[in-house]
Parts: C-alpha cells; sequence; structure tokens
C-alpha cells in the first residue's frame, strides 16, 4: 500500500515537458487560473491577460525545484524561521533548561605520610592554630 502511494505521488516527478514536469505543469495551470479569476474581479481585458501570466509565472516558479526542495515549501519554512525568530525572546536563560544546584566550596588538603603538604588557606591556619596548641613549631 505505501509503495502504491508513494509511486502514486511520485508520479509528478515524471518529466512532461522539457524540464517542467507534471507537477510544474499542473501548478502553472492552476496559478493561471486563480489570476484570471483574481483579474475578472479587479475588470476586464488587458488585466485578466496580466494576472492570468503573473498567476501563471507565480504557479511555476512555487512548484520549481531547487536543491530538492521546492520553492514554495522553502519560502514557507524561511517564514516560519523568522516569524519564530521575532517571537522568541533573543537571550537564553540556562535556568530554563538547566537544574541549577548551589555550589560551596570545599576544602581540599593533601597530605603524605600523616602530614598536611598542600592546604587551602582555611586549612592551613586550622593546620598551623593546632600545631601551636600542641605544642610543635609551624
Amino acid at each position: 500500500m505505501a509503495r502504491e502511494l508513494e509511486q502514486f505521488l511520485g508520479r509528478g516527478e515524471e518529466a512532461a515537458f522539457w524540464i517542467f514536469s507534471y507537477k510544474n505543469v499542473g501548478a502553472a495551470i492552476v496559478g493561471g487560473f486563480m489570476g484570471s479569476r483574481i483579474g475578472q474581479l479587479m475588470g476586464t481585458g488587458g488585466i485578466v491577460m496580466l494576472l492570468s501570466v503573473v498567476g501563471l509565472a507565480l504557479g511555476l516558479g512555487l512548484s520549481l525545484n531547487r536543491r530538492g526542495l521546492m520553492w514554495g515549501r522553502r519560502l514557507w519554512l524561511a517564514l516560519l524561521f523568522y516569524v519564530r525568530s521575532a517571537i522568541k525572546p533573543r537571550t537564553l536563560d540556562a535556568g530554563e533548561w538547566y537544574r541549577v544546584v548551589e555550589e560551596r566550596e570545599h576544602a581540599v588538603g593533601l597530605s603524605h605520610a600523616g602530614q598536611l603538604v598542600l592546604a587551602p588557606r582555611t586549612m592551613a591556619t586550622e593546620a598551623s592554630t593546632s600545631a601551636r596548641s600542641e605544642g610543635e613549631r609551624p
């Protein structure tokens, strides 16, 4: 079933005339028809012919492919991108994406054979005061 549907929808990609596919021809016909209808609402004579040609060109132009994507679809995606970027704020807030954890400083010391070799200032002052209280030299 899916293969048949894919084949049916893929028939629009078959070449109808020169570089135009059936999809392009159909879009040009629909565009010309819509242009003529709009022209008939606006007046008669040259305006109908002008809007028919404009509609034909617009329908054909929107159905042409560029890098595998129709111009109509490409313009729609660009329009959505610009509307979304205009609506959204331009700054990022990390609080929306990550959980904020309170950070605390932990004193870490390096000792060798029971003797403090390298320590942060808080530990160094505690070690020197404890050594002085025991009667040792700093």
